[in-house]
């Protein structure tokens, strides 16, 4: 909730009207623009649907996508916003790192990402970070060169005594991906 309202709310284009459980909260057929709390109740309804939870999961995925939208679509205007989207993350994960650190980590490696991005001339583009992930958006074309450099630029953002791991996926969204 406090992630979407910080983003300035998201557009999902929704492909059915339907209205929440309790008739408190209506969607239109087409884009409705939401807040955190709208989104909340958009991915979570499943009683408004013959199919129910696989409903509810396609809603989901319109969620993810439509953040991710709005993240490619903001560009380095919600890098302004950085630290009130990183305190919406508050109590979500447990680490001895501080948050001071772990800030420092992503942001390194943000940078690192962005920098190579355009060293090497790629179209590939660094459109959200969600807790210790980078989400790109790669073109078909550069996908085995980011399968090269993403490792690179993870691992290599600051030297410590143990690794820094990364894993990486790809997939057409990130529900994909996951």
């Amino acid at each position: 909730v406090r992630f979407v309202n910080a983003i300035g709310g998201i557009d999902v284009d929704n492909p059915k009207a339907f209205q929440n459980e309790t008739g408190s909260v209506k969607f239109v057929e087409g884009m409705n623009h939401l807040d955190g709390g709208g989104a909340l109740v958009y991915a979570r309804e499943r009683h408004a649907f013959p199919d129910g939870d696989l409903a509810r999961n396609r809603n989901q995925v319109r969620v993810l996508n439509a953040i991710i939208n709005k993240l490619k679509s903001s560009g380095a205007t919600l890098l302004l916003n950085y630290n009130e989207i990183l305190d919406t993350m508050t109590g979500t994960f447990e680490t001895d790192l501080t948050s001071s650190q772990m800030s420092d980590l992503i942001k390194i490696a943000m940078v690192n990402a962005y920098n190579t991005l355009i060293e090497k001339g790629l179209k590939t583009k660094l459109i959200l970070q969600v807790h210790d992930e980078l989400i790109f958006d790669v073109p078909e074309d550069e996908i085995d060169t980011m399968k090269e450099l993403i490792p690179q630029i993870m691992s290599g953002a600051y030297k410590m005594k143990t690794r820094l791991d990364y894993s990486l996926a790809i997939g057409k969204d990130w529900y994909e991906a996951k």
